[in-house]
């Protein structure tokens, strides 16, 4: 995903935001997990940005590989809205069975 951020903000003239938000902590893989619980245990707390209140109601797109649960979207969202954002996401791709 970073690399496709990169190049549509290039290509759109966007300003990135990705380095203004870093993880807090490693964690595993998304597909390896199996229940919603446990994808979003993993991910709660695991993003913060480096300046709070910096977005000023900017609206920031989450940009994301593959949606199966949505809790990456969810926790970064969360954490970029308490900064002040405006968020909004799209992702590549989802699951086939989340469309079940």
């Amino acid at each position: 995903p970073k690399f496709w951020v990169e190049e549509l903000c290039s290509r759109l003239k966007f300003k990135s935001a990705s380095e203004l938000v870093y993880k807090t902590r490693k964690t595993q893989p998304m597909k390896d997990l199996d229940t919603e619980e446990t994808k979003y245990s993993n991910i709660s707390g695991a993003f913060a940005v480096k300046q709070t209140g910096g977005f000023n109601g900017n609206v920031v797109t989450i940009i994301d590989d593959i949606f199966h649960s949505g809790a990456t979207l969810h926790e970064l969202g969360s954490v970029l809205k308490s900064a002040g954002a405006r968020v909004q996401g799209l992702v590549a791709t989802k699951t086939l069975r989340d469309t079940r």
